[in-house]
């Protein structure tokens, strides 16, 4: 009978332990691929401090064209107001914005520009 009870506590224990592995190996591998292999991280890694307007308009651009038949995907082009600037102590410019819904989460990338168009400052939100 203690036989069995120690095969029954160790298998316990073993599946116990597999299940605590296989959450962290999932939590892992996600945030492994929202960084990593998400659209908007591969496009976070395209763009670099002091590029131009136009040059990242253009990678978002092609973004959009590529996404433009999914509706978890939506861009946006605006100007950044005086508080939001301030909070994030940059200058007031313009921001480009790309929210993309995907399996493992809500990606966020903003990229803000100051006054010359040039980017001082990249935003991503992955999980």
């Amino acid at each position: 009978m203690k036989k069995n009870s120690i095969k029954v506590i160790g298998f316990s224990l073993l599946s116990v332990l597999l299940s605590v592995a296989l959450c962290i190996a999932i939590g892992k591998g996600i945030f492994y691929y929202n960084y990593n292999l998400a659209p908007p991280a591969k496009l976070m890694k395209k763009i670099k401090i002091g590029q131009s307007y136009h040059e990242v308009y253009a990678l978002f651009h092609q973004y959009q064209k590529e996404y433009i038949n999914n509706p978890s995907v939506s861009v946006d082009i605006g100007d950044t107001d005086r508080h939001t600037a301030e909070a994030l102590k940059i200058s007031q410019g313009k921001y480009l914005f790309i929210y993309h819904d995907s399996f493992t989460d809500d990606l966020q990338l903003t990229v803000y520009f100051d006054n010359n168009d040039k980017v001082v400052l990249i935003s991503y939100v992955g999980d």
